[in-house]
């Protein structure tokens, strides 16, 4: 197995855990809970986005999945300050911490070996 298999493995199981954090604090919150499930379906849909560009090896998969897991970070502390679930926040807040290192780590960069080069100090033979 690869490491950008394994990493691919690991970026799904941790959307999965953030979505499950985010229904977890959803259903101890007093009110305003029908936005947060418009949220957690609007996570669901870039969810699948996001598998299908991990699945096709697409290189704006993990960007997308960098700013999936920052929403759903700042989704995590918000729902915090709403419920004052302390363990399933900090359980949450580690999640969306982990995705993001994941995410970042794998982004493909370019290579200074792809990068094409021209000679341009040469001079002319007369």
């Amino acid at each position: 197995m690869k490491v950008s298999d394994m990493s691919v493995f690991v970026t799904i199981i941790l959307i999965g855990l953030s979505l499950f954090t985010a229904l977890l604090l959803e259903s101890r919150m007093q009110g305003h809970y029908i936005w947060e499930l418009l949220l957690v379906v609007i996570a669901i849909v870039l969810t699948f986005g996001i598998l299908f560009g991990l699945w096709i090896d697409e290189s704006w998969a993990y960007p997308l999945g960098i700013i999936l897991f920052a929403v759903l970070l700042a989704n995590v502390v918000w729902l915090y300050t709403s419920t004052d679930a302390f363990l399933v926040s900090a359980f949450g807040v580690l999640v969306n911490v982990g995705g993001l290192v994941i995410c970042l780590a794998t982004m493909q960069r370019q290579s200074l070996a792809e990068l094409e080069t021209y000679e341009i100090s040469k001079r002319k033979k007369k």
